[in-house]
């Protein structure tokens, strides 16, 4: 497929992918508690430090151990206070010693309308079993075996000419698929938007997600995609938010700010990440840079403060871009400075 830009290796690292590693595990270098004032990363720490650096060792396992060690924290956070939701995020940073840091994730309940406004769970009796299903079972052996030959050392530099790409077709073992999908998607969309709005199955949904990335029209992929940004499936979102990432990058493309807007502060760090690296190129126009300063300046600083690179470092970007300067990777008091003078400036203005 020859319609599209080729897209950088660096973006596709920024915005990581959702499946981990199965390597063993690497260090853990930090813990963030987010969404609550009830816990502190200390306090997590303090009860709990033996069981997360044991879920840091074990990165990329999902066994009877993992699960145990997660129930153990989560069922203790929960009788901390009144949460609707409790997650422990584990994150793999792609530098040396691949080190990983633990997000304790909160929704409190009086937050969890604002936080969580999904849909209800689809029951897929609007899309047929046979809906782009040899598609669908593609897309998937082709992540199984570009996985391994990731974790293997032996994928190239990744390359796109699609408007997305997980790990890019170059690798001859996957230039079939990647022809594949750029010849038979488009034919097959009407197919693939049902599957993604009514299957059942999160990850026929997930997965109908990323395949329409090989869609020719950047703007119908938005216009798919925009919906499931709401979808009750964190896997979903995640890879819907990560199509439209990669594509806000795009001249010409419209994506609305005010469905992006509310998922900076949703429950999974993996939802942040998406919805900060959208935003994050939505910043030039004078009417989402007010917006993003007015209604989501403080949802910024709060992800500025972590630890977690994930947010971290995107909700840095984001600030540098809406100030216009940098005022520092850590100088929470200049960055409080200058939303609250720039809010000031803004409410001195007509109305939007």
């Amino acid at each position: 497929m020859s319609f599209h830009r080729p897209r950088s290796a660096a973006l596709l690292a920024l915005i990581a992918v959702a499946s981990p590693a199965t390597a063993p595990g690497g260090p853990l270098v930090s813990v963030d508690v987010y969404g609550t004032t009830r816990l502190s990363p200390e306090t997590v720490r303090r009860h709990h430090d033996p069981a997360l650096t044991r879920l840091a060792a074990l990165y990329g396992e999902d066994t009877e151990e993992v699960q145990t060690l997660e129930t153990q924290i989560e069922t203790w956070i929960r009788g901390r206070g009144p949460f609707a939701w409790v997650g422990v995020s584990r994150i793999e940073q792609y530098t040396s010693e691949f080190p990983i840091q633990i997000t304790i994730d909160v929704v409190e309940e009086a937050d969890a309308a604002r936080r969580m406004p999904f849909r209800e769970a689809p029951d897929g009796r609007r899309t047929s079993p046979e809906d782009a299903r040899d598609l669908l079972d593609a897309w998937k052996a082709y992540e199984r075996r570009a996985g391994e030959l990731f974790r293997a050392g032996e994928l190239p530099a990744i390359a796109c000419e699609a408007h997305h790409c997980l790990w890019g077709f170059r690798h001859p073992e996957l230039r079939a698929y990647g022809e594949r999908f750029d010849r038979e998607v488009p034919g097959q969309s009407e197919a693939l938007v049902r599957v993604l709005r009514y299957a059942s199955e999160p990850g026929d949904r997930a997965t109908a997600a990323f395949l329409l990335g090989h869609v020719e029209s950047a703007q119908e992929i938005v216009d798919a995609l925009l919906p499931s940004i709401r979808d009750p499936s964190s896997w979903v979102r995640n890879n819907a938010m990560r199509v439209l990432a990669q594509i806000s990058r795009e001249p010409g493309v419209v994506i609305p700010l005010g469905p992006v807007l509310p998922a900076l502060d949703y429950p999974t760090v993996r939802d942040r990440n998406k919805a900060l690296a959208i935003v994050r190129n939505l910043t030039g126009t004078v009417e989402n840079r007010a917006t993003l300063i007015l209604d989501a300046g403080d949802t910024l600083l709060a992800l500025l403060r972590l630890e977690q690179a994930a947010n971290h470092n995107n909700a840095h970007l984001t600030l540098t871009r809406l100030a216009g300067r940098d005022l520092g990777e850590r100088d929470y008091e200049a960055w409080e400075g200058w939303l609250s003078e720039e809010r000031g400036k803004l409410s001195a203005e007509p109305a939007r």
